[in-house]
């Protein structure tokens, strides 16, 4: 039986976490996710432990997110998600994964303030909290923005509300145009032939616990008691991480 996955998404949709779901129920397991201070799952990606990928990239993580995504990918078990910032390649996914079921998380433009706010906080502090040795991009980022904005280098001891909105509103200027022009992920077109094995999630419907009855429909798997409390807790991680650290932001 051939129980593999494809999910495509848009860094800050929330797709390493309905990764995770997805992969707790294909594999019926009772582990609950783990979520950091700032409700990310970035850090439990147990499915890649099933993916082959030609390293003809810096790193497998960009292999993946990467133009030739579909190219170079493979599965080693009949069981496996692979998760991709990258839009699906049809016709290379027709040829080589013909019976790989597919889920992409789209977005409105009403989404994207909350989106931006998501990578601000899980891909800029989360990961510099953690590991104040490991700087992603995005936090680089907020670094420039900080000096631009405050005429001094970054202080963690002085984010305030007020400045964590500044620094959120020049993210916003930034990303914006980026995430607009991102047709695919906004309007998802889905060939006739992968309709039926195409799973359309948009982001609002993450919160919403009709999005695990899909999942059951598209899985033939059920979902057991630590699943469904791992959704919820992340649901409600995410409802808080708006009021206490985005106020600016309505849901």
């Amino acid at each position: 039986m051939n129980d593999t996955y494809i999910v495509s998404f848009v860094a800050g949709t929330s797709g390493r976490f309905l990764s995770n779901i997805l992969w707790n129920m294909i594999n019926n397991s009772t582990t609950e996710t783990k979520y950091t201070m700032f409700n990310s799952a970035h850090y439990e990606k147990p499915w890649t432990k099933n993916w082959d990928v030609k390293l003809n990239e810096p790193s497998i993580e960009w292999s993946v997110n990467g133009p030739t995504a579909y190219e170079i990918f493979n599965f080693t078990s009949d069981i496996g998600i692979m998760t991709s910032h990258t839009y699906p390649n049809w016709d290379i996914v027709r040829e080589r994964f013909p019976k790989t079921k597919i889920i992409i998380i789209t977005y409105g433009e009403n989404d994207i303030p909350e989106i931006v706010g998501n990578l601000m906080y899980k891909n800029g502090f989360d990961l510099f909290f953690a590991d104040k040795t490991r700087k992603s991009m995005t936090f680089n980022h907020i670094c420039e923005i900080y000096k631009e904005l405050f005429s001094k280098e970054y202080d963690e001891n002085e984010l305030t509300l007020d400045k964590l909105e500044q620094i959120f509103n020049k993210m916003l200027a930034f990303w914006k145009p980026q995430m607009l022009s991102w047709k695919r992920f906004m309007d998802s077109p889905v060939p006739n032939d992968f309709i039926d094995k195409t799973l359309i999630i948009p982001y609002q419907n993450i919160y919403n616990a009709s999005t695990l009855n899909d999942l059951i429909h598209l899985t033939g798997h059920p979902i057991n008691d630590k699943i469904k409390k791992s959704y919820d807790v992340y649901v409600h991680n995410r409802n808080n991480l708006i009021k206490e650290k985005m106020p600016w932001i309505t849901i």
